[in-house]
Order: C-alpha cells, then sequence, then structure tokens
C-alpha cells in the first residue's frame, strides 16, 4: 500500500499521518523531557484502525534497529518473524514497554488537550488496545486546520538497539564481503578551522530573490560576491557557525561536528589582503592611552621638554623664561653675552639629553607592538580562550576555558566551577566561540 500514489491511497481510505522519534532524556535543570531523535516521517493509516493496528503500523518503520543487532543466538528465528509476531514477542511479553505512541497534543499550557482535558499534558499517550480506533482520536479535534501527529517516543530499549542510525540508510543484510569499491569510501576527514577560513572565502552567487543592479549593462544580475580578511587585528574572535535556521526542522538546528583549530600557531598569513600591523584600526576604544598620532614607518623625534617660568626682578618687575633642561633663557633679553651663554647651555643640555632618551617605542598603553616585516615575519596568532557551548537551539549551557598568561596554565570554568586543564583538552565539539591574540605583539601587563 506505501508504493501507491497519495490520490490512491486516499481513495482507499488511507490518511497520512506526521510521526515523530523521540526518546527519554533530562535537560540541565535535571527534568524529564522527550529529546528528538530524527526527522518527521510520515505513515499512512486507516480511521477504522485500533491502536494495536497503529502500533504495528508505525513499529515496520522501526523494526530495522533491532534487525541489526539482535543477539546473534536467536537472529536467524528472528529475522524469520513477520512484522506481527516480532512486535508481540518484544511488546506484549514486556513489563516496561519498549517505546509507546503519544498523540501530540494540541496544548502547551494554554489551552485544555482536546484529548485527556489536561492543560499541562506532555502529548497523551495511545494505549495499544483494540477496543481504541484512531477515529476516535480525529473526532475530538476541534480545528479544521489542526495536523493529527503521532509521537514515537523510546522508552525503554535494548542497549544493542542504536537509536542513532535513524538518520543512517544501511542495507544491514547485505554481505559485507560484497562492497564495492565506490561504497566503501574512507571516514570523512577532519574538519579543521582552516577550512572553514577557506569555506569562508569561497565566492557566493547571489539569489534570484537578491540580484545586484549593473551600472554598465543596465539590467540586474546574479553577482558574485567574496568575504576576504583585509587586515589583522590584535586580537581577533572567531565564531564558529553552530546555528542553522530554515523554514523547515531539517533545514534547522545545531551544528554539532568537532572543528580542529590551533592552540599556538594559528597562521593567517595566505588569508589576509594587508598583512602590515594595523596603526590605522580604531583601537583606542580597544586599547586605552593608545597614541592614535603614531606612524611606525616614520616614527617622530623625541624633544626634551620644555618648561615655562616666571622670575621677578629687583623692582618688582615679572620675566617670563623657558627652560630647557637645566638653562633658563629670559624672553626678549638682547644681552649677547647672555644670549651665547644660554645658547651654549641648550646645547649642551640637548646632547646630553639625546644620549640619555630611549629609542622611541609606540606608546599603547601596556601593549607594544614591532614593526611587521612582509618578507620575512608571519601573522600568526595563539589561542588564549574559548567559550563553550553545550544544548541545542531550545536551551544550552555555556562554559569556558582560559588560559592564565603569567603562567600559561588553562583552566575550565563551568559556573562558580574552576579546574586546570590540559591545553589540547579546550579542542571539543562544543567550542563556539575562539579567542586569538597576535603573537608579534608584545603585551607587558604591567
Amino acid at each position: 500500500a506505501f508504493q501507491k500514489p497519495d490520490y490512491v491511497l486516499k481513495e482507499e481510505g488511507w490518511i497520512k499521518v506526521d510521526i515523530s522519534t523521540t526518546k527519554k532524556s533530562t535537560n540541565y535543570f535535571g527534568s524529564s523531557v522527550h529529546k528528538s531523535l530524527t526527522f518527521i516521517r510520515a505513515i499512512h493509516l486507516k480511521k477504522e484502525m485500533n491502536a494495536r493496528q497503529m502500533y504495528l503500523e508505525a513499529w515496520k518503520y522501526y523494526r530495522f534497529l533491532w534487525d541489526r543487532k539482535f543477539p546473534e543466538e536467536e537472529k536467524e528465528a528472528w529475522l524469520k518473524l513477520s512484522d506481527e509476531e516480532a512486535f508481540g514477542k518484544i511488546f506484549d511479553n514486556a513489563e516496561e514497554k519498549p517505546f509507546l505512541l503519544h498523540a501530540v497534543t494540541n496544548t502547551r499550557g494554554f489551552h485544555d488537550c482536546w484529548f485527556c482535558g489536561n492543560k499541562r499534558c506532555d502529548n497523551c499517550i495511545i494505549d495499544c488496545d483494540e477496543n481504541v480506533k484512531l477515529e476516535d482520536y480525529l473526532s475530538k479535534i476541534k480545528e479544521d486546520d489542526f495536523n493529527f501527529e503521532l509521537e514515537f517516543f523510546f522508552n525503554s530499549v535494548p542497549d544493542f538497539v542504536e537509536d542513532d542510525k535513524l538518520n543512517n540508510y544501511e542495507d544491514y543484510k547485505k554481505d559485507p564481503n560484497d562492497i564495492t569499491p565506490e561504497e566503501n569510501k574512507e571516514e570523512p576527514k577532519e574538519i579543521t578551522l582552516y577550512d572553514c577560513l577557506d569555506q569562508f572565502q569561497v565566492p557566493e552567487q547571489l539569489g534570484e530573490d537578491n540580484e545586484w543592479y549593473c551600472n554598465k549593462c543596465k539590467e540586474h544580475k546574479r553577482a558574485f560576491k567574496k568575504m576576504e580578511i583585509y587586515k589583522a587585528p590584535p586580537l581577533l574572535t572567531v565564531h564558529l557557525k553552530r546555528f542553522k535556521a530554515g523554514g523547515s526542522i531539517l533545514s534547522k538546528g545545531k551544528i554539532g561536528a568537532k572543528v580542529d583549530f590551533p592552540i599556538d600557531d594559528l597562521n593567517l598569513t595566505e588569508y589576509l589582503l594587508d598583512k602590515e600591523v594595523p596603526v590605522d584600526y580604531d583601537v583606542e576604544r580597544l586599547i586605552p592611552d593608545y597614541d592614535t598620532n603614531f606612524d611606525i614607518k616614520n616614527p617622530p623625534t623625541p624633544q626634551p621638554k620644555k618648561k615655562a617660568t616666571t622670575t621677578t626682578t629687583e623692582n618688582g618687575d615679572t620675566e617670563n623664561a623657558q627652560t630647557q633642561g637645566d638653562a633658563i633663557v629670559p624672553e626678549g633679553n638682547n644681552n649677547d653675552d647672555n644670549n651665547n651663554q644660554g645658547a651654549e647651555t641648550n646645547t649642551t643640555q640637548q646632547e646630553e639629553t639625546k644620549q640619555e632618551t630611549p629609542a622611541y617605542e609606540p606608546k599603547l598603553g601596556k601593549t607594544t607592538v614591532k614593526q611587521f616585516n612582509k618578507e620575512n615575519d608571519k601573522v600568526e596568532y595563539e589561542l588564549y580562550g574559548v567559550v563553550n557551548h553545550f544544548g541545542n537551539m531550545g536551551f544550552g549551557h555555556y562554559t569556558a576555558y582560559a588560559k592564565n598568561h603569567l603562567s600559561g596554565q588553562w583552566y575550565q570554568y563551568d559556573d562558580s566551577h574552576v579546574s586546570s586543564e590540559q591545553p589540547q583538552a579546550v579542542i571539543t565539539n562544543a567550542a563556539y566561540v575562539l579567542f586569538y591574540r597576535r603573537k608579534d605583539w608584545t603585551f607587558s601587563y604591567k
């Protein structure tokens, strides 16, 4: 019946019902929840079916999980059983049922459930009873646009049942010796941060609903856009795209793949358009007391400071003077001897100042930077922090790893709990935000 077109099934009295798959789990707060395992499937039922027949129709979609790893001493006999016989063997004889069918409720705490009348219903259990029929549930629906849905809930299954295989297709009956070279492909390689950077820079063509107007041909075109990194900042934040949004359950969710990222030597040299030190950045907001007038290619010559002083003569008049080092030069004095003496003193003091003044360094508050050499140097970063996310799009928990800048020791921060950690342990599939600092910047932390 399931190979027939939908319109034929409808003529024969079949209706399509969406069925989700969940299992018993607990959330971060310790509350019992139904954890979703895979995408929503569709099964076909008839209104006059009783509850046991509904269980049997749903069971047909999940039996392969038992067939794959059924105990070897009983597997041969098990595979010979019909679907109805296999269902009876694992369901009827079990004290705690391995799975249950639920009718998805219309309420989430706002209205009374149509099926059980409970305002706080968490989907209604359908008893496997031959006296209960599907049309009994359908008759209780009060809105024409409400879609009746089922939930296949894994309640207590044997250890050999691998529910993660629900997202995979596997021909469990196929002889391993018959596998072709095309099927015997290597496992996908581990994703690295460099793979993410490569993908970040791949040109992307605009969609039909986002065309770009070309001022030369006077037409809207599906142009290509490309993201590139212009300059390397002193502090780099890498935000991994862990969440994707979409219009259906298949196109949204959390991406849990592990990304391998460097700890001591992230090299961005080949990804930058301009590899020089970004002195033209607005880093005054990032680093206090940043010298915005400093030009690393043409540093200013240090000059001795001039102090203005005021002296009083015997007749009570005041004279202004400027101090250069220890020499005082009165303003408006035309005495050549005084001028010559002041000049000599000024010259001597300038020579002393020139010898004692150290080479000029850019003043970046507590941070200094050396000039970048395009030919020899690399733009490399070292990791100093990681933010982790556990959970999914609905809820989650954040932890962090951070490196002590004095001792070099890594620590894990989980709410109020802090513990030391090994460097390689910070690379997990929960990593969400990475924090790097440039290795050619010297942070003195004074």
